[in-house]
């Protein structure tokens, strides 16, 4: 994993196959960091919670406190 620090208004280019794709630091507030993300038509950006759980995330959240 790489691990960048960036402050408001820079930004992380990655130089895909598919085209450049541009992440922005628009705004940092407390602990939370709002991104703009500039990427070619055919790439699909999703959060994360949206996704389905895979089987590891899914036991976990099935698998009772101890």
């Amino acid at each position: 994993m790489l691990i960048l620090t960036r402050r408001q208004d820079q930004q992380i280019l990655l130089n895909t196959p598919g085209g450049l794709i541009a992440i922005d630091v628009k705004r940092i507030t407390g602990n939370q960091v709002r991104l703009g993300i500039t990427a070619p038509n055919n790439v699909h950006i999703v959060r994360k919670e949206l996704l389905p759980l895979d089987a590891d995330e899914q036991q976990t959240k099935t698998r009772p406190a101890a």
